[in-house]
């Protein structure tokens, strides 16, 4: 259900599957963000290295 969400409201760039764990990178609107609970999924903040500041957990546009 989450894959089909975030390809639904977002742009997935890419999926990297682990033995536990599945990485995705998109690019999602904020609004679209508060839908996404649970306490197995991790949100961070990815910003261009050159424009990167201390990361903000609490605003997010690229998520992985």
């Amino acid at each position: 259900k989450l894959l089909a969400y975030l390809a639904a409201h977002g742009e997935v760039l890419s999926t990297q599957y682990g033995d536990t764990r599945v990485t995705v990178h998109c690019r999602i609107p904020q609004k679209y963000l508060g839908r996404i609970q649970s306490e197995d999924i991790v949100i961070r903040d990815r910003q261009p290295a050159a424009v990167a500041e201390p990361a903000d957990t609490t605003s997010m546009d690229d998520v992985a």
